[in-house]
């Protein structure tokens, strides 16, 4: 009963903390759009900048803050 209690507390735990980093990169994908569109980026160039960016955050923060637990990253 205790290993359930502690996989199914630990699933949780990695669930918030993934739903978190996708929130915030949700908000800096967003952000740096508008950024680079108001700095007179082409529509094309911000896009794949701002998407390129923020995938590599959310890639970082997830390797770090997500799964950094023993056996994962």
């Amino acid at each position: 009963m205790f290993w359930n209690e502690r996989a199914k507390s630990l699933i949780e735990h990695r669930f918030f903390r993934y739903s978190l980093v996708g929130t915030v990169n949700t908000v800096l994908n967003n952000s740096l759009l508008w950024i680079l569109l108001k700095n007179g980026f082409h529509i094309a160039w911000a896009t794949l900048n701002a998407f390129v960016l923020s995938i590599v955050f959310q890639f970082l923060m997830n390797k770090k803050y997500t799964f950094s637990s023993k056996g994962y990253c």
